[in-house]
């Protein structure tokens, strides 16, 4: 007798996607744009960014750095996000997206130690103009009355009227670096994610134009993570998989450059997984003759930022030519 098991390993084995990764370089760009459009499709993301009433809320001297809190409001939905502008010249701009916890504090370092380790902070610290939103569901997004996140009620009402968490956060955190990229029209500008803030920087970058990108604790396959075991409801977004596995998204972000960090005894998004689609994206890089624009970072650790390769990664994709 089949078991319930065996019905949802079917159900994955008899769901082909639509998409597979072109073989030459020269249908690599059309089959790039289609990728994004059907991508925004499914996620529910308007193909205009439309922003307005940007304002500064706050601005704080912290000796080497200015923290700066900003609000706007995107669909009527009043965002905020911080910018860390160091004392010096920016090397460029990061966009930091932080994962489940406390929300943009958390990664700017204003709640202690955490598997985020305050890298918007780190990354300020290390020259960069480091863009935190407060994405939708976390932190001072958060619907009225509870204490995590409110990715769960977000997400089933998101998706009863066909819309979806993960293209909300987007959206929102496009909109984001477009305003941050207004104060420093001159650098280039980079996205870096942990978990959940992973999630949103890897579909972002494969969505839209950035300079390098930095997944962390994310890459894989969907099989092996989010369809293997329990994962907050913000993941899901309805037929994704009739027309993506996650390295085909991943891999269509090439030819930017791009880092993985994935840690040996991460539970959620294994490594091993993260090391057999690594050979998939990188044949992809390959294949464009941009290899080198590809890099992982397999470190021995838990589901956590490790920053070791990755703050130097940044620097030397987005630092301008002299």
């Amino acid at each position: 007798m089949s078991t319930v098991d065996d019905f949802l390993l079917r159900e994955y084995e008899d769901c082909k996607p639509s998409f597979s990764i072109p073989d030459n370089p020269f249908s690599f760009p059309s089959w790039k744009e289609s990728v994004r459009k059907e991508l925004r499709s499914k996620l529910c993301i308007p193909d205009e960014i439309a922003y307005d009433d940007v304002k500064l809320v706050k601005d704080e001297d912290c000796v080497s750095y200015r923290r700066k809190l900003y609000s706007f409001s995107l669909s009527g939905l009043v965002c905020p996000f911080y910018l860390l502008v160091p004392d010096k010249k920016p090397l460029g701009l990061v966009l930091a997206l932080p994962g489940h916890g406390k929300g943009a504090d958390d990664a700017i370092g204003l709640c202690g130690e955490s598997y985020e380790k305050k890298f918007a902070l780190k990354l300020c610290e290390e020259g960069f103009a480091v863009a935190v939103p407060e994405l939708l569901g976390f932190g001072r997004m958060m619907l009225e009355g509870d204490d995590e996140n409110s990715c769960h009620r977000l997400a089933v009402n998101l998706l009863f009227e066909g819309k979806t968490l993960l293209g909300m956060r987007v959206y929102e955190a496009y909109a984001v670096i477009s305003i941050a990229s207004g104060f420093f029209p001159h650098v280039k500008k980079g996205v870096m994610g942990i978990s959940g803030g992973g999630t949103v920087a890897a579909f972002l970058s494969a969505i839209y134009d950035v300079d390098a990108v930095v997944v962390s604790g994310y890459a894989g396959f969907f099989i092996t993570s989010i369809l293997a075991m329990h994962h907050c409801v913000c993941n899901y977004v309805p037929s994704l998989l009739k027309s993506f596995e996650l390295p085909t998204i991943l891999a269509s972000i090439a030819p930017v450059p791009m880092l993985w960090e994935s840690g040996d005894k991460d539970p959620i998004y294994p490594q091993s997984a993260a090391m057999e689609a690594s050979e998939i994206v990188n044949g992809c890089y390959r294949m464009l003759g941009c290899e080198n624009k590809f890099s992982v970072d397999f470190f021995s650790g838990e589901h956590e930022i490790h920053g070791l390769v990755a703050y130097d990664f940044l620097k030397a994709n987005l630092k301008l030519s002299d």
